[in-house]
């Protein structure tokens, strides 16, 4: 019979039971300790909610036109009595437990000011949907885009998407309206900002990130390129002692130094 679990063990089995990866007596004895524990265990519900708005997000791709014709083609040379193999004919039934629908996550309010703003820190590694746990979640997104023929170079992306996670030593949770992800820390002091549902930036400006000192002085740290509305976006400075705070702002171009709007504000000084 397995123990109960305390509170930490369930924080600490986020990413697993967001996956649905846990063997089904663990994974019963997570649901248990949620249904009658009094704290939020807000970790295990943003966890679900990641993984499911990161995998649902992958577009499913159309094969080219080219490729549609060469499968006809090739249906039409096979004897009709030779063209589909028993063994083959069942319907494909999907790989991996069944998931229920995360519950929705409550959103901080991006502040108006900057000099406002939540503190979520750098979490412990352990409690945030970060590492080989997230990265196997983003390779379970890969293998089901692969299933659907898209050889069209959104599997690179989620490569990219994998590695960083897998690589990441902290993180910090960032989101502004529709937009959510992770700031994560390399063990170097490098970071990459991992973003889903992030709108495109309107047309002729582009979107800026900066790191922040305690005293607001703003160090340029790269363009965010939108696709698709995942980003990857390896930050140009390093998260030093110093930062304390993640701003993303609106710009005609990239500059030297902030002048749109900040459109997104994060505390990542703890």
């Amino acid at each position: 019979m397995t123990q109960p679990l305390v509170c930490t063990d369930v924080d600490e089995l986020a990413a697993a039971h967001a996956l649905g990866s846990l063997p089904p007596a663990e994974a019963a004895a997570v649901e248990r300790h949620l249904a009658t524990c009094r704290e939020p265990h807000a970790e295990v519900r943003e966890a679900a909610a990641f993984v499911e708005r990161l995998t649902r997000e992958v577009p499913t791709p159309v094969p080219p036109l080219a490729l549609r014709g060469r499968i006809i083609a090739s249906a039409a040379a096979v004897p009709q009595e030779s063209a589909v193999d028993e063994r083959l004919g069942q319907p494909r039934t999907a790989v991996g437990p069944a998931r229920s629908e995360p519950t929705a996550v409550a959103r901080d309010r991006v502040p108006a000011r900057w000099g406002s703003v939540p503190r979520w820190g750098w979490p412990s590694l352990r409690r945030l949907v970060v590492g080989a746990s997230l990265a196997a979640a983003v390779v379970l997104a890969l293998a089901v885009v692969q299933l659907q023929g898209a050889l069209n170079g959104r599997d690179d992306q989620l490569n990219r998407i994998a590695g960083v996670l897998a690589n990441g030593s902290q993180a910090v949770r960032i989101e502004t309206g529709a937009a959510r992800g992770y700031l994560v820390r390399g063990s170097s002091g490098s970071a990459t900002l991992v973003m889903t549902g992030i709108a495109p930036p309107p047309a002729g400006k582009v979107y800026e990130m900066w790191l922040l000192d305690a005293r607001g002085r703003a160090t340029p740290a790269g363009l965010v390129p939108v696709s698709s509305g995942i980003v990857v976006a390896p930050l140009d400075a390093p998260l030093t002692p110093g930062v304390a705070r993640f701003v993303l702002t609106v710009e005609r171009a990239r500059v030297s130094q902030p002048t749109g709007k900040p459109i997104l504000v994060a505390d990542i000084s703890g």
